[in-house]
């Protein structure tokens, strides 16, 4: 019977909008970074795309191919996204970094929700964020352009 491989040290796990990666030296660019506390993602309607954000991950433990999960997990109990993911190292002391991008999950609802790193269905990280439905009012205040509260009498 094979043995589990080792759980790594989970070094950072961060929601961000945008990453780059500079060519000549190789480091990684984030933005609209969201690594701990709450974080709101901001919808017009539901269902919605995901859009143009990423998952980064680093982790150090890692001793060849380690193998893993990113679960989109609605707090309401409702089934959410499931991406296998993997990363490589020549020895544990290495850091290993991954960017996923989460362009092709959605969320069905307004509501809390977590992005959870699995280990044989074990949770080793967890970020959550809130899914808002915003309300945009048409140009004018809704009022006909009239102002607010409409035209004064003088």
């Amino acid at each position: 019977m094979a043995s589990a491989q080792p759980v790594p040290s989970v070094v950072m796990f961060a929601l961000c909008e945008s990453v780059d990666r500079d060519l000549t030296t190789g480091l990684l660019t984030m933005t609209g970074v969201a690594g701990g506390g709450p974080w709101n993602i901001d919808r017009l309607s539901f269902p919605s795309p995901f859009g143009r954000l990423f998952a980064y991950i680093v982790l150090t433990g890692v001793h060849g191919v380690f193998k893993f999960d990113l679960r989109l997990a609605p707090l309401s109990g409702a089934s959410g996204g499931r991406q296998h993911c993997a990363v490589r190292a020549a020895s544990p002391r290495d850091y290993c970094e991954l960017v996923v991008p989460l362009s092709h999950w959605k969320m069905d609802h307004p509501g809390e929700y977590a992005l959870e790193l699995l280990v044989q269905e074990a949770q080793i990280a967890t970020r959550r964020f809130t899914a808002r439905q915003i309300l945009v009012r048409p140009p004018g205040g809704g009022d006909g352009g009239k102002g607010e509260g409409g035209p004064k009498k003088g």
